[in-house]
């Protein structure tokens, strides 16, 4: 008898592999039970907090059913100062890869924030208000532009961003001060943007 191994009885040996002890399996329920009802309970404080605004129960599964496949597992989340609450997700899982041109894209890791696990990439999750802030799911992810273009080959950039407190006439809107850099095409599918700026 090897002596590294836990001493099992036999009858938990099935097959020539050991089944793990009976503890180890009680907390694995435990965290699954665990993630069940987080799951639920913060859909259900979506679902309660959409129907006071006045949402149809039909529209919200819609939305969530889309956030469900935007909003990736993530193996950590971090709670931002603003409310915000940001996924450490698996960089291989991340949404931008379930574009096909992505799927054998060649990973490169840079993550300037060290809050998140190794292998892990920050990502802000996307909530039932987000959406709810647009209008519509068809108008969410839409934005109005005032821009500025120089088509150029460019090597570099740089922008002096000026923040100040504009007036806003509803709540959903937000004011964004960024510089933005764009490569491709849409209508080629091959547009590749770099956003960095204060919103």
């Amino acid at each position: 008898m090897r002596t590294d191994q836990p001493n099992y009885p036999r009858d938990d040996i099935a097959g020539g592999i050991m089944s793990p002890p009976p503890s180890a399996l009680l907390v694995l329920l435990l965290l699954v039970f665990v993630a069940v009802v987080c799951e639920e309970t913060t859909h259900a404080s979506a679902l309660n907090a959409a129907t006071t605004m006045g949402v149809s129960p039909q529209k919200l599964e819609r939305i969530q059913r889309y956030l469900d496949k935007i909003n990736k597992p993530a193996v950590k989340s971090i709670k931002g100062p603003d409310g915000d609450i940001i996924d450490c997700v698996l960089m291989n899982k991340q949404l931008a890869f379930d574009h096909p041109l992505l799927k054998n894209h060649k990973i490169q890791a840079w993550n300037i924030l060290d809050n998140c696990p190794d292998g892990t990439v920050p990502v802000q999750r996307t909530t039932v208000e987000d959406v709810l802030r647009a209008g519509s799911l068809s108008r969410f992810g839409k934005k109005e532009y005032a821009i500025a273009v120089a088509n150029q080959e460019a090597y570099g950039t740089k922008a002096i961003i000026d923040i100040w407190n504009p007036s806003l006439e509803q709540a959903y809107e937000f004011s964004l001060s960024q510089i933005w850099v764009t490569a491709g095409s849409y209508a080629k599918s091959n547009k590749n943007t770099i956003e960095v700026g204060w919103q």
